[in-house]
């Protein structure tokens, strides 16, 4: 295992440096590269200042940091080809009011594991595809690629991913989501932000909020199980025309491809409301939709 501090950050392939940083006036400047297998892990943390991390995935079995540390902050870096672990840490007496801003870039092996955890930074990876697991607080996340699998996670900040992994895991408390892509096997989850899935195909799958609307315009496999599950949001539902699928709603009030629910008396109570679209076999794609106080609506594309 080798432990690198960079300080004043001042580094190139191959060299070793130890130094201790001073309270300067200004950001530090930060390069610095170590050996990685194309496979390796990637561990990254930023649990004390704001800015960003942005990951690359690239061709090279190497992992490369550009970027600046706030004068308030070191950066430590260290590992073997198996595996590189990296971290920015507030100076010891730092008062938290004044954590600074770091910005860093990382270009890691496309196929590399990597795994991502801030507080306040924003994080944004592009061209990965080996596994990826991000969580965040505050910061927002953004993912474009292939990873082959994927899980994030943001309490108030919002998620936007464009990627198709095998298998996928959002999840916000405030935070809106937006997705692009198609899985075979995903869940969506977020308390109070809006959910929005767009395009794709998706096989098993779940959709949850507590407040907040999701808005779904996708596919389905023909065996897909997908689930659609809110308190109180609207959910809204757009599919192809070409869909084979038994789709059933349990809202106060619904409208599935024209055929609306029948009111209650009350006008509180959840009815139940069922259609049949395309020609949906005894083992085909199965789409259920259930809101406690919001309207259900679905259409064709």
């Amino acid at each position: 295992m080798r432990t690198l501090l960079f300080a004043p950050l001042i580094a190139s392939s191959g060299l070793l440096l130890m130094t201790a940083l001073g309270l300067g006036a200004q950001p530090r400047q930060l390069p610095v590269s170590l050996p990685l297998n194309a496979d390796g892990a990637v561990r990254i943390m930023n649990l004390s200042d704001a800015g960003s991390i942005r990951v690359i995935g690239w061709d090279k079995d190497s992992v490369h940091v550009t970027g600046t540390v706030a004068r308030t902050s070191s950066f430590w870096i260290g590992g073997s080809r198996d595996g590189v672990k990296m971290f920015v840490e507030t100076l010891k007496g730092t008062s938290v009011k004044l954590a600074g801003t770091s910005d860093i870039v990382v270009r890691v092996p496309a196929r590399a594991r990597v795994s991502i955890n801030t507080a306040l930074a924003d994080v944004e990876a592009t061209s990965i595809a080996g596994q990826m697991d991000v969580t965040a607080v505050g910061g927002h996340i953004r993912v474009q690629g292939t990873p082959g699998e994927l899980r994030a996670e943001t309490m108030n900040g919002d998620i936007e991913v464009t990627a198709s992994p095998a298998y996928l895991r959002l999840k916000t408390a405030t935070g809106h989501i937006t997705w692009t892509g198609s899985s075979e096997d995903v869940a969506l989850t977020t308390v109070s932000g809006k959910m929005v899935v767009n395009g794709g195909t998706v096989n098993r799958a779940r959709f949850e909020s507590i407040d907040g609307d999701i808005r779904f315009s996708g596919g389905v496999t023909r065996n897909a199980s997908v689930v659609f599950d809110t308190h109180g949001g609207d959910v809204t539902i757009l599919l192809p025309k070409d869909a084979d699928a038994e789709v059933g709603a349990n809202a106060p009030a619904s409208e599935l491809f024209g055929k609306r629910s029948k009111p209650t008396g009350d006008g509180v109570r959840r009815v139940d409301n069922y259609a049949s679209v395309g020609k949906p076999s005894a083992s085909g794609a199965s789409i259920t939709i259930r809101s406690f106080k919001g309207r259900v609506t679905a259409s064709f594309q």
